[in-house]
């Protein structure tokens, strides 16, 4: 199995260049032809944060650093990208849930319930 290794340093990136990293490495953890991909859909997040911070406070003029690739990228495809990887993080969770049914029946665990809580 291959394996990545993704450094994030809060003190030479962004921080919305490190949240773009780690949720670019979840929607692919993958390293194989999926790589190329994965710097695109980076690129794609950091133009939408960058974007949403402008729509948040048109008017802050504070400096930030700002790579060419993440202003200058298609809309279309950033919007494209962000979407995929909403999806993804949503099929994830979905799995999750599935997973930890199974693993607790496998397990025989039961979870512990409030006296105070009602159930239908």
């Amino acid at each position: 199995m291959n394996s990545m290794e993704i450094g994030v340093n809060f003190d030479r990136s962004e921080v919305y260049e490190c949240g773009a990293t780690l949720q670019a490495v979840l929607a692919y953890p993958k390293v194989n032809e999926e790589h190329s991909r994965l710097a695109e859909v980076h690129a794609s997040l950091c133009g939408r944060a960058l974007w949403m911070r402008f729509l948040n406070d048109p008017n802050n003029i504070a400096r930030i650093t700002v790579a060419p690739q993440y202003v200058y990228g298609e809309k279309k495809l950033i919007d494209r990208d962000a979407l995929f990887v909403g999806k993804r993080f949503y099929e994830r969770m979905v799995v999750g849930r599935m997973a930890a049914a199974f693993l607790m029946a496998a397990t025989g665990f039961r979870p512990c319930r409030a006296a105070s809580s009602a159930y239908l």
